[in-house]
């Protein structure tokens, strides 16, 4: 394991103790944050969540683990996992996900989830919340997150 990836495997889980807002403002745009919504926004729905319990954080360190195996595995055979990406046509973030996956020639299927209740339920059962929601193989990568994409597919 190089130290890129030891740094993944001792950090990742500290990072998922963190306190997660969610909010939908009165434009029914829905946003994640670590900092609650500013006093001066107008809420119409309003969550806090604690990301992680320490079985929790057990279960991601194994992940991990097992991703940085199966990217081993991967690299070694010169190819990518399957990649699916849910999103919206709209979102800022999904086109971030959608260019990063175009400039880097990473084959990936995208499903519009706000065009299909097919796609959306797949998301929803899938434990999906926000998007962009991305599978790299069977790891879920939740809202767009370079430096996580990058180490499941080995591009160091």
């Amino acid at each position: 394991m190089n130290l890129w990836q030891t740094t993944l495997v001792v950090f990742i889980p500290v990072l998922l103790l963190a306190q997660i807002y969610f909010w939908v403002d009165e434009n029914g745009v829905k946003h994640y944050s670590s900092t609650p919504p500013p006093e001066e926004a107008k809420v119409e729905d309003y969550k806090e969540k604690e990301t992680a319990s320490p079985e929790e954080l057990e279960q991601e360190r194994k992940a991990l683990e097992e991703a940085i195996a199966e990217q081993e595995k991967q690299r070694s055979a010169g190819r990518f996992p399957r990649i699916v990406m849910y999103s919206t046509r709209e979102s800022n973030t999904c086109q971030i996900a959608r260019n990063f996956f175009k400039q880097n020639r990473i084959p990936y299927k995208d499903y519009h989830i706000e065009e299909s209740e097919e796609y959306y339920q797949k998301f929803q059962a899938l434990g999906g919340e926000g998007v962009p929601f991305i599978l790299v193989g069977e790891k879920k990568v939740k809202g767009w997150n370079e430096e996580m994409v990058r180490f499941l597919l080995g591009l160091d």
